[in-house]
């Protein structure tokens, strides 16, 4: 019964304008793919000072019948997206997981079916905002795709860069560990590139890419792509990047760097597609998706509007 269980589990935080969006992929995952699966619901909201909890509170009370069981936490007082996090994970007691922000979805193909084990997955996202991006992915899941050595790879772009972001990545609960916690504690905002180096470096996952598409990423919303730039929040965040990549600290090594990654965005996304059959099938077949995850994106926002609607009806 270990390998039929799954757990869709949701941080949250002043999110709901999009937070339904959210629960209704999840329905559309369990309902399409994982009706012989217990699913699980774990939500962690951590002290929203919007309707959040609320209307999470509601839809599941309509759904509840999709999941074996569900979990709702609304924190009494604002922790910071690590210990929210890390309150999360505590939670999870499924190998198969996901985590996701309240503002994404989960896309259309079976995130059931990814056979996880002793690996970090990797798996492009498809970014939207009021439609979806018609741009390839990130250039470091391109690389790993075709990379003859993916876990020298996958750390180097860590150490580089965030762009091996969490959002399309997937990796076995039994990892979650307090030793994962520990690395994790000493940051507020930023938990993704520490708690993946950790499965890197200390668990030595072998890191593996997919093709495929699970995750739909919302961009502009999350405190790494909102445009302001001089908020505490934004300050404490860029201090928090600072201490994960310290050359950028000085400015002169912060350019050098930039013009590294800019090179290596060129490289995998244009240069090496020309020289390449298979990437430039893959990148025929990706487009061919992001035109699918219209119509899927259409379809999550009209179930969206109808249950809000039902729900002020009722």
């Amino acid at each position: 019964m270990l390998d039929k269980e799954f757990t869709f589990a949701i941080v949250t935080f002043n999110q709901e304008k999009y937070v339904i969006e959210l629960l209704e992929s999840i329905k559309y995952q369990i309902e399409t793919h994982g009706k012989e699966y217990k699913n699980h619901l774990i939500v962690c909201d951590d002290a929203s000072k919007d309707d959040t909890v609320l209307l999470v509170t509601k839809w599941v009370e309509d759904n509840s019948g999709i999941f074996s069981d569900y979990f709702i936490n609304k924190n009494e007082e604002n922790l910071g997206t690590v210990k929210n996090v890390i309150n999360t994970f505590k939670l999870i007691t499924t190998e198969k997981f996901k985590i996701i922000a309240g503002d994404d979805l989960i896309y259309k193909n079976s995130i059931y079916d990814i056979d996880i084990h002793d690996r970090i997955f990797v798996t492009p996202v498809i970014r939207f905002s009021e439609e979806v991006f018609q741009t390839k992915p990130d250039s470091s899941v391109i690389e790993l795709l075709f990379s003859s050595k993916p876990n020298k790879a996958y750390a180097k772009s860590l150490k580089d860069s965030s762009a091996a972001m969490s959002t399309g990545t997937l990796w076995n609960g039994k990892y979650n560990s307090e030793a994962m916690y520990d690395a994790m504690k000493d940051y507020k905002y930023i938990d993704d590139v520490v708690f993946l180096r950790f499965l890197v470096n200390e668990c030595e996952l072998k890191v593996c890419a997919d093709k495929t598409p699970y995750v739909m990423y919302r961009v502009g919303n999350g405190i790494s792509t909102r445009k302001e730039n001089n908020t505490p929040q934004r300050i404490a965040f860029a201090q928090e990047v600072e201490r994960l990549y310290p050359f950028k600290k000085n400015k002169i090594l912060n350019k050098l760097n930039s013009i590294k990654m800019k090179f290596k965005a060129l490289y995998y996304k244009v240069i090496f597609p020309v020289f390449s059959v298979k990437t430039r099938q893959f990148l025929k077949g990706w487009f061919n998706e992001l035109s699918e995850a219209e119509d899927y994106l259409k379809l999550i926002r009209d179930n969206s509007g109808k249950w809000i609607d039902n729900s002020k009806q009722s």
